[in-house]
């Protein structure tokens, strides 16, 4: 009896921890607040670092940014970029009517002499 309900809510279980690909360009398209990567004081010479970072992330039903990780770029800007993209919001994601779980990745630039910032995107 157990092990026969345990068998129909696998099916369930798994549905409930997939996540929806999307588009850097779609995923981009939600961001409702962003925060640019920043330099550390005692940062090497910044203008002679930059480079772009791919962070893959996992978005919750509620926009929220759940979990990050480094795909690619340079070691030294990897955490960086980690750190500013956890902080980043995002509209809720439709599929279907219905609020999902994304997976998707996006790419951090950090072009020479970029300092600290702060960007409120305004809702549209």
């Amino acid at each position: 009896e157990n092990l026969r309900e345990v068998r129909q809510w696998i099916p369930r279980a798994i549905q409930l921890q997939q996540r929806e690909k999307v588009s850097e360009e779609e995923a981009r398209a939600h961001i409702i607040y962003k925060t640019d990567p920043v330099y550390p004081k005692r940062f090497p010479p910044i203008n002679k670092m930059k480079g772009d970072v791919v962070v893959r992330v996992f978005i919750n039903e509620q926009g929220t940014i759940r979990s990050t990780r480094a795909i690619s770029g340079p070691s030294e800007l990897v955490q960086l970029a980690v750190n500013a993209v956890s902080l980043w919001q995002f509209k809720p994601f439709l599929i279907d009517g219905r609020p999902a779980r994304i997976d998707t990745t996006v790419t951090v630039h950090f072009p020479p002499g970029v300092g600290i910032s702060r960007n409120l995107i305004p809702k549209n």
